[in-house]
């Protein structure tokens, strides 16, 4: 299986695939383990909206992550927050934009 096929599952919803380098567990696509969440999926309506990964960590997630913006609308991303702030999103458990915002687990107001 391809990344780039898992990156436009990860946009569409799934929840659970995996290749050599990258894996859907759950709302959150993991670069290489869970050292590194690469984005993460929040539901808005019957949308998904999607925080990043802002680090530069290496080439190769460099590359993953250009390459999930094929498949990520420019209008669907609602931040970009650094390593450790994507850690303590993901593990929150957070599944929706309102549940984001309800747990304050932005820094600033998002306007959707």
């Amino acid at each position: 299986m391809k990344n780039e096929f898992v990156f436009e599952e990860f946009v569409k919803g799934n929840r659970g695939l995996k290749t050599n380098h990258i894996f859907i567990e759950g709302n959150v696509l993991y670069s290489y383990g869970y050292h590194f969440p690469l984005a993460i999926r929040l539901l808005l309506g019957d949308s998904f909206k999607f925080i990043l990964n802002s680090d530069k960590y290496s080439r190769t997630t460099s590359k993953q992550k250009t390459q999930l913006l094929y498949y990520i609308n420019k209008d669907d991303i609602l931040k970009e927050y650094d390593t450790s702030k994507m850690q303590i999103i993901a593990d929150s458990k957070v599944t929706s934009v309102k549940e984001f915002m309800a747990n304050n687990l932005q820094d600033e107001a998002i306007t959707i």
